[in-house]
């Protein structure tokens, strides 16, 4: 069980619910469980980390922007915006993000 869960067990431990609620808790704290992600850049700017996010999307690979809406209310608060992936594609996000940029478009 995780933390958050036991956290409010002792809340519904109260309740004559409590078994239904707490195997409807069970049930769905294992499907809500965000995957653990793993933080690759940390970006000063909000424009660079937007970037960033599009390179590794039209590449296909899921990221994430941690600390972005803080960053956009109140930018002193925030420690910056971090680039997140699953652990399984730390190794290609990386090397998506270390290749050079392009000296002209495509043809």
């Amino acid at each position: 069980m995780s933390s958050r869960l036991d956290d409010w067990l002792p809340i519904v431990a109260s309740n004559r619910a409590a078994g239904f609620l707490r195997e409807w808790l069970l049930e769905h704290n294992s499907q809500t469980n965000a995957p653990e992600l793993v933080t690759i850049r940390q970006f000063g700017d909000i424009a660079e980390a937007l970037l960033a996010q599009g390179c590794l999307e039209a590449a296909g690979i899921e990221c994430f922007l941690a600390d972005l809406n803080i960053a956009r209310v109140d930018w002193p608060l925030s420690r910056g915006i971090r680039l997140q992936v699953a652990p399984g594609d730390a190794a290609d996000a990386v090397e998506v993000m270390d290749q050079p940029p392009l000296e002209e478009a495509p043809e």
